[in-house]
C-alpha cells in the first residue's frame, strides 16, 4: 500500500506531508519505531519510520545526510511526531528530502504511536487478505474455464 493510501485510509489522515511530495507513491510493508541516533542501521526497505526527534541530528550537513542514507535503505517515509522534541522537520531536511523524493510526515505529539501502527498493519493485513481473495477468484475462474 502507498504512503498516499495510509494518509487517506488511517490516522495518519492527521498528519501533515511537509516534504517529499512525489515520494507519495513509496509502498509501506511496515511501519517501525526508532529513535536512537543509529536509525539508517535499523530501517528495511518499505518501512514507514516513526520518530520523537529525540535523536534527530542537529546540524544541518548531519540533516542531509541521514536523509540521504535513510532513502538509500529505501524507506517509504518517515513521521516526526511534533512539537516535542523539534517543532517540525528542519529546512535542510525538507530540502534532501525534496531531492530524493523521501516523503516526511508530522504528526500531533498527543497520537500514540501505538495506535498508528496498530491502524497502518491492519490496514497492511487487510489488503493482502483482499488480494489473496482475489487471487483465489481467480484461480478458480481459471481452473473452472480449463475444466470445461
Amino acid at each position: 500500500m502507498d504512503i498516499r493510501t495510509v494518509i487517506d485510509n488511517t490516522i495518519l489522515g492527521q498528519s501533515t506531508v511537509v516534504a517529499g511530495h512525489r515520494g507519495l507513491t513509496n509502498q509501506v510493508v511496515w511501519v517501525h519505531i526508532v529513535d536512537h541516533p543509529d536509525m539508517a542501521a535499523w530501517v528495511r526497505p518499505g518501512h514507514l519510520l516513526l520518530m520523537t526527534g529525540y535523536h534527530w541530528p542537529r546540524g544541518a550537513e548531519q540533516q542531509r545526510a541521514l536523509i540521504y542514507q535513510l532513502h538509500e535503505r529505501s524507506l517509504a517515509g518517515i513521521v516526526l511526531a511534533v512539537p516535542r522534541f523539534l517543532d517540525c522537520f528542519p529546512p535542510a531536511a525538507r530540502q534532501a528530502a525534496d531531492t530524493v523524493n523521501l516523503p516526511l510526515l508530522e504528526l500531533p505529539w498527543d497520537i500514540p504511536f501505538s495506535q498508528v501502527t496498530e491502524d497502518i498493519h491492519g490496514r497492511i493485513i487487510q489488503d493482502q487478505h483482499e488480494q489473496l481473495a482475489r487471487s483465489d477468484s481467480i484461480h478458480r475462474a481459471l481452473t473452472l474455464a480449463a475444466a470445461n
